[in-house]
């Protein structure tokens, strides 16, 4: 696969299966909610797109879980759907960031597994692989307050 290929992968995920699609709906954002206890893995299967988003926001303190849970209730991952396209920064476009009300959404793609056909690889080196194979994306979403970094 080629660079640019690579580039134009990676922010259509982001632009498809992260901003568009997934982040709006409920299951996402009770997932979101969930990851305040433990990390969550959630997962993406769409026509072009399949992979997962690995969900942390347990840096969130306890005293302010009540007013983020109300704000993932009062649709602020939808806002932020909104900003992650116009956002998507890196080399290979691994990366985006968007800083909603007090909280910072940081989006990493750290790693890619190969197709059902290759035994769901992984995938260490994203140049050797063919360009009409099909990869998966690991997303990593690290949710944080500002003010507590």
């Amino acid at each position: 696969m080629e660079k640019g290929e690579i580039i134009t992968r990676n922010q259509g995920f982001y632009c498809v299966a992260v901003g568009l699609i997934e982040m709006i709906k409920p299951f996402f954002a009770e997932a979101v909610i969930r990851s305040l206890f433990e990390s969550v893995q959630y997962r993406i299967e769409l026509d072009n797109y399949s992979g997962y988003i690995l969900i942390d926001s347990s840096k969130i303190g306890i005293e302010r879980r009540d007013n983020f849970i109300n704000d993932i209730r009062c649709e602020i991952l939808n806002k932020v759907s909104m900003y992650v396209p116009s956002l998507i920064s890196g080399e290979l476009a691994e990366d985006a960031m968007v800083v909603m009300d007090i909280y910072k959404f940081k989006f990493h793609i750290s790693k890619y597994e190969r197709d059902s056909e290759h035994r769901f690889e992984s995938v260490y080196d994203l140049f050797e692989i063919p360009s009409e194979e099909r990869i998966g994306h690991f997303v990593d979403l690290k949710i944080t307050v500002i003010d507590d970094e």
